[in-house]
């Protein structure tokens, strides 16, 4: 995570908090299905961008920006993001 101090793109301000991109490791798992055996869909993506988001606010931002692809842009959905130009943005508070 990064806090950009000016952005050539109006969706980054100095407010804002930007997570450059996010990697799954592991055997993948089919959206929908789940295996025990497996790290995926367990919730740890989820508890690590709430985790991005309290540090985040701890240092005064109130816009968390994800570069994502477009394939994983509903999993950013479900936990609140929007579309905002090419970025997923949540305003945190």
């Amino acid at each position: 995570m990064r806090f950009p101090p000016r952005s050539l793109h109006p969706a980054i301000t100095s407010t804002s908090a930007l997570i450059r991109e996010l990697h799954v490791y592991g055997q993948a798992v089919r959206i929908g299905s789940a295996d025990s055996s497996k790290s995926q869909h367990k919730g740890y993506g989820k508890r690590l961008m709430e985790q991005a988001e309290t540090i985040a606010k701890e240092h005064g931002k109130d816009k968390m920006i994800v570069i994502s692809g477009v394939g994983v842009r509903g999993y950013y959905r479900k936990i609140g993001y929007e579309l905002e130009g090419p970025y997923m943005v949540k305003k945190i508070r």
